[in-house]
């Protein structure tokens, strides 16, 4: 919550045809806290069971101002690859091997 930008979930995967198929996995971006894995297995205790926060970008110039992360959108392939875009940074391809 105390980094610099929005913070708070943005966007949720939602199980797709040909994708990823799990209703007990949700994956979700948190802006300025990247990408959540959690299982919800058990409804009443869910655990997070992978992250990724991706470094910060550079100042476009010395001494200016520090861009916010903002992780925006998730895809995630059938065998797991999660496709993350963030406004500034651009696109990550990542392996999730959480459970």
């Amino acid at each position: 919550c105390a980094e610099p930008g929005h913070f708070g979930p943005h966007n949720i995967y939602e199980n797709r045809a040909g994708a990823w198929q799990d209703p007990s996995t949700v994956f979700v971006t948190y802006q300025n806290a990247g990408l959540r894995a959690f299982d919800i297995g058990n409804q009443y205790q869910p655990r997070q069971t992978g992250y990724f926060v991706a470094s910060p970008p550079e100042p476009a110039a010395p001494g200016g101002e520090q861009v916010p992360l903002h992780s925006a959108d998730v895809f995630v392939t059938v065998d797991g690859v999660c496709f993350l875009t963030d406004t500034d940074r651009g696109l990550f391809a990542l392996q999730y091997t959480g459970r």
